[in-house]
């Protein structure tokens, strides 16, 4: 095999690989908007991608205009949904499978938050963090009700379908961790019938 073949593999493994990822974070993005259209009440103002917390002294030195602040909003964390409410505010974050991470990021968002400049005028407003997902595991189940998060699940009948795909997957072994698998003689332990 050719160095252009090899190459060509290489492209069309990552750019299936993209494709995949491109097709969860849609489903995503609506699992999140079918979320708030069902279950938010009318009284919130909502915010999608909303970046969160202040902007460095050294960055505002050299901003200018309005456009320029805009665009220094890239280096600042983006939680999914934002509402804010008469009583309440809301950093909601979705997810289609719940991960210990998605917690951290929750609690670092709710502190982000009250740093915000753009919100200084609601930030004594009682702050709820929720997180909506189809799946969680029991680690970030347990996470969620220990640090006071909000655990939400939301399951529309159209992402059945995929999470369907999604067990398919969790059949076939890991390819990364049969690397790391100790060898009985010659043999894995994956290849020794039980």
């Amino acid at each position: 095999m050719g160095k252009s073949e090899r190459d060509r593999e290489r492209y069309l493994r990552e750019t299936a690989l993209n494709k995949r990822l491109e097709r969860y974070r849609q489903m995503e993005k609506r699992l999140l908007g079918e979320w708030s259209k069902q279950v938010l009440a009318q009284g919130y103002e909502t915010y999608y991608h909303q970046p969160l917390g202040p902007l460095l002294p050294s960055q505002l030195e050299r901003t200018v205009d309005v456009k320029d602040m805009k665009l220094l909003d890239v280096y600042r964390p983006y939680c999914d949904l934002l509402a804010i409410g008469e009583r309440d505010v809301l950093i909601v974050e979705c997810a289609i499978r719940f991960k210990s991470d998605h917690v951290g990021k929750l609690l670092g968002y709710g502190h982000l938050f009250r740093l915000t400049p753009d919100f200084a005028d609601v930030q004594d407003l009682p702050l709820r963090l929720i997180a909506v997902a189809a799946m969680y595991d029991s680690l970030s189940f347990f996470m969620c009700q220990h640090y006071g998060i909000e655990p939400f699940m939301f399951r529309p009948w159209w992402l059945e379908e995929y999470l369907r795909s999604l067990e398919f997957r969790k059949q076939r072994p890991n390819r990364q961790m049969l690397h790391y698998l100790p060898t009985i003689g010659s043999k894995t332990p994956l290849e020794y019938s039980i």
